[in-house]
């Protein structure tokens, strides 16, 4: 279920903060370089499969996640990027807009933690660490919620061609 087609790059998400740059649970991403804003994007937002006469629901145990990132296209300019990740679990529905309410859920948000491209970080410049979170207590995406990977940028330019790239692991399994 990872966005990772054999020998491509990704294709390049559209970032929003109420509809999902890519629907699947993991993989690779990438996306243009944009301007610093305090906006939760939904980089990944994956909907656990509900139930059907068909097809019996079950939940899906997220035990762990991890995140690399790269430069590509262009040198950062004229300030940093930073990235900020979180983990959006059990919203019913792909906006994180949704509120909490009596038919809707908003997503509980987990932080992951953030990465950063100084100024003049090259093409092919990783960003300085990786994200790694093991979850000593699972959390779980129940049938037909969403599980999302967030992304915020509060620092940043939108340099022409500049692209981030990376890849998203999820360390789950359904029960």
């Amino acid at each position: 279920t990872a966005n990772y087609a054999n020998s491509a790059a990704p294709a390049s998400a559209t970032l929003s903060n109420t509809a999902a740059g890519y629907t699947t649970l993991g993989g690779q991403f990438q996306f243009a370089a944009v301007a610093g804003a305090e906006t939760d994007y939904a980089l990944f937002g994956f909907q656990n499969v509900v139930p059907t006469p068909n097809i019996s629901g079950r939940n899906l145990v997220i035990r762990g996640i991890w995140i690399d990132t790269f430069n590509m296209g262009a040198a950062v300019a004229t300030t940093p990027t930073v990235l900020q990740w979180t983990l959006g679990v059990g919203s019913t529905a792909v906006s994180l807009a949704t509120a909490e309410a009596a038919a809707t859920r908003a997503p509980r948000r987990i932080t992951l933690g953030t990465q950063a491209f100084p100024v003049g970080a090259a093409v092919g410049a990783d960003a300085g660490k990786r994200i790694d979170v093991n979850l000593d207590a699972p959390v779980v995406v129940e049938p037909g919620s969403f599980l999302h990977v967030i992304l915020k940028m509060p620092v940043g330019t939108a340099t022409a061609s500049q692209i981030i790239r990376g890849v998203v692991g999820i360390n789950a399994y359904w029960e």
